[in-house]
């Protein structure tokens, strides 16, 4: 499935070029890791966030569809084009409890493992409330996004780092209702977390895009399918 362009609306700060510092999706908040290069961030960054990430200009091909990368094949850094405050973009939301997203609700970075993975993935604000506006918060729904415990579930059999595929039991894997382009989520709750996209599938078998650079348990370990939700950057 073709992603939706994550720029909408570039407000009135405009798009500003950074370095990655790291892979990147398009649509995650970002934090500053070097003189004008950027990183997503993680859950406990708030103000001190730089913006959004969008999708490269037209014509511009990356080497990892879907993701800037710190060194891509020519072993340089991909220029991220980051939206600023007032962008309206499609940002990239999980969820962390069985909560939908409502047009309104406020929206700041989810938790992911041990809470020190720089993903920048958002969730609904506020323990999953989302109706107060809190400092944690970085942007504002424009639109409902039903989320589920359909959305994260645990796989059959453990995923290595370095591997390329998950397995799961066919009834979590039609629950979790993925198509190929999706963006995933990899947890190890005690660890760190990657963002990864869908490949290909199978009825029980995700052939993902990136290799895994976290290891997931079977048991106790989740992975998560990512949603894009129209959003005001804040």
């Amino acid at each position: 499935m073709a992603l939706k362009d994550t720029l909408i609306e570039q407000g009135p700060a405009g798009v500003t070029p950074y370095a990655a510092g790291a892979n990147v999706a398009f649509g995650v908040a970002l934090v500053r890791s070097a003189a004008r290069t950027c990183k997503g961030s993680k859950d406990d960054n708030d103000d001190t966030i730089l913006g959004f990430s969008v999708q490269p200009q037209n014509g511009v091909t990356l080497d990892e569809d879907g993701f800037y990368q710190a060194s891509n094949d020519a072993g340089v850094p991909d220029i991220v084009r980051v939206a600023r405050k007032g962008a309206i973009i499609n940002a990239l939301v999980i969820a962390k409890a069985n909560t939908s997203i409502v047009d309104g609700d406020f929206l700041e970075a989810a938790p992911v493992g041990n809470a020190a993975s720089y993903l920048g993935v958002l969730n609904e604000a506020g323990s999953n409330a989302g109706e107060t506006m809190l400092t944690t918060v970085l942007a504002q729904a424009l639109e409902d996004c039903t989320l589920t415990d359909a959305s994260y579930k645990t796989p059959a059999s453990n995923i290595e780092i370095g591997d390329k595929t998950a397995t799961f039991s066919s009834a979590n894997l039609t629950l979790l209702n993925l198509k190929e382009g999706d963006y995933i989520l990899l947890e190890d709750v005690n660890g760190n977390g990657q963002l990864n996209r869908v490949k290909s599938l199978t009825s029980t078998v995700i052939t993902m895009q990136l290799a895994s650079t976290v290891q997931i348990v079977a048991a106790t370990d989740l992975v998560y399918k990512v949603f894009q939700i129209k959003a005001l950057v804040l």
